[in-house]
């Protein structure tokens, strides 16, 4: 009877630690995109004078020209940058349970419910003896 026991106790014992498995550790890449946007405003300018003149006094030739041409150039350039920097986090990822190892849990949990009440109702008769 008492090789039954051990038998039982043994079986019981690989039932409760066949199911315990620590926590993996994974690998995680993040991948962390910054755009960089660079407005720049580029001005040109052209100033030019020309002038001609030519001057007789006598039998009167008064040729004058003046021209001037002011030319201004703005351009906005617009410039972006995308930066792409990819990180690794090194995360503790736990295995989830398979349907059996649910079902044990469950009825381990039932068990410890009787058991609490067991005690409970044990308990009270015995302080009412």
């Amino acid at each position: 009877m008492k090789s039954l026991f051990y038998i039982i106790d043994v079986v019981i014992l690989a039932c409760v630690l066949c199911g315990c498995r620590t926590t993996r550790i994974v690998e995680v890449p993040v991948v962390h995109t910054e755009f960089i946007r660079h407005d720049s405003i580029v001005r040109d300018s052209v100033h030019m004078t020309d002038s001609v003149l030519i001057f007789k006094q006598g039998d009167t030739i008064f040729n004058t020209k003046v021209k001037y041409i002011y030319r201004y150039k703005s351009l906005q350039l617009h410039d972006t940058l995308a930066v792409h920097d990819t990180l690794t986090i090194v995360k503790e990822v736990e295995k989830r349970l398979t349907s059996m190892q649910r079902a044990y849990l469950a009825l381990g949990r039932t068990f410890l419910v009787l058991l609490i009440t067991f005690a409970s109702f044990l308990i009270i008769w015995l302080f009412r003896r």
